[in-house]
């Protein structure tokens, strides 16, 4: 049976949570290194952490009421604190509980109307699974094309201390044709 876990926070400004969610968070076109953890971004992390299917919700920008939200397929049975594990997460949500302001006090249904599923986020989760997936199963045939094991494979998608995402990223393109 499916573990599923749901994950809900604010962030700070919709537009560039979304586009740390997608390609991390980069300084000159490299991703960004705090405590020797490497920003990769939540899709990036995710597909590190062996997860199959992800679907993302979210409220548009501008909307009084802010709200992201992914559900998940757990690989693990362990809790994974994302805030703690990815790195730069916690720059770009709210930390206080405020999800918004609005004149009057309003039922949760009504608060959360305006989140919507996010098609974009679920396909690009969807596409990237399926890369990394494409990956691992050359990895495992043993054929020698690329050069990077499994585990080092899945520890650079999740941005870990002494990785580089640049590097992997470049391999891939060369040996596979696509990019991630």
């Amino acid at each position: 049976m499916p573990v599923i876990e749901t994950l809900a926070y604010v962030p700070i400004d919709m537009d560039k949570f979304i586009d740390f969610v997608i390609d991390g968070k980069k300084e000159n076109g490299v991703h960004v290194t705090v405590g020797g953890q490497i920003a990769t971004g939540v899709i990036s992390w995710l597909q590190g952490r062996g997860v199959k299917e992800a679907h993302f919700f979210n409220s548009p920008a501008g909307d009084p009421m802010q709200l992201f939200v992914a559900t998940i397929q757990k690989p693990e049975t362990y809790e994974r604190p994302w805030m703690k594990e990815i790195a730069c997460f916690a720059e770009y949500v709210k930390t206080d509980g405020l999800i918004g302001t609005i004149t009057n006090f309003a039922p949760i249904g009504s608060l959360f109307a305006s989140v919507a599923s996010n098609p974009i986020l679920d396909q690009k989760f969807a596409m990237g699974a399926l890369r990394v997936e494409t990956i691992r199963e050359s990895i495992r045939r043993g054929e020698p094309a690329f050069p990077i094991a499994e585990e080092e494979l899945l520890a650079t998608l999740r941005g870990e201390k002494g990785t580089d995402p640049q590097a992997l990223f470049s391999e891939v393109k060369k040996s596979f044709g696509f990019s991630l």
